[in-house]
């Protein structure tokens, strides 16, 4: 059997099974519509709040089918050409260690943008017109091989920023998507009643 070209990887809650649904629906109409099967797997973990993101994230990753894994969050949302636009990039360039792209930010309705690129020495604000910008983490397309080798920490919350420096160092090769491929949309509210925040 071949090996996928990439994993999408969701991790979830209980709390989170309604948005899983909507965007693992949204990702398979993408799939099909432009006959991707072949090249693109699923790993979902929706163990309970018991075990921490950082552990989920770890599990999924030493699970990933796929040459490359992405993991992207059940509350979040992709472009709508944008499993097609990645399986293209990485067909084109087989041997790169990452895939980057811009990111689309709602929070709270006010929109921002965001950029992931190997070019940033780290998380920064307002650079290059951005927003924010981010050296690659679990949003950015990895080399299985490479995510598999750093373990991420096993901690409630922050785990995206540790796992994103030690990984930094086991990149070296890039490809970039000026698009707008991922959509993150938070709420405080949400945020909140997760974290038992008043």
């Amino acid at each position: 059997m071949t090996q996928p070209l990439l994993s999408i990887q969701i991790p979830y809650t209980k709390e989170r099974e309604a948005e899983t649904a909507n965007l693992s629906k949204e990702l398979i109409r993408q799939i099909q519509e432009s006959k991707l099967q072949q090249y693109v797997s699923f790993e979902l973990d929706g163990r309970g709040k018991e075990v921490t993101i950082g552990e989920k994230r770890n599990d999924l990753y030493q699970r990933a089918k796929g040459k490359y894994a992405v993991q992207w969050d059940s509350d979040d949302w992709i472009h709508e050409n944008g499993v097609k636009l990645i399986i293209e990039v990485l067909q084109n360039n087989p041997d790169v260690d990452c895939c980057t792209y811009e990111e689309f930010i709602d929070i709270d309705g006010k929109i921002q943008r965001s950029n992931h690129s190997l070019k940033y020495a780290d998380w920064a604000d307002n650079q290059d017109g951005f927003d924010y910008v981010r050296t690659p983490f679990m949003k950015s397309v990895i080399k299985t091989e490479i995510a598999k080798s750093v373990p991420v920490p096993f901690v409630r919350f922050g785990e995206d920023h540790q796992w994103s420096q030690a990984l930094k160092s086991h990149l070296h090769t890039e490809i970039h998507i000026d698009e707008q491929i991922y959509r993150y949309i938070h709420r405080s509210s949400d945020f909140n009643e997760r974290y038992g925040i008043k």
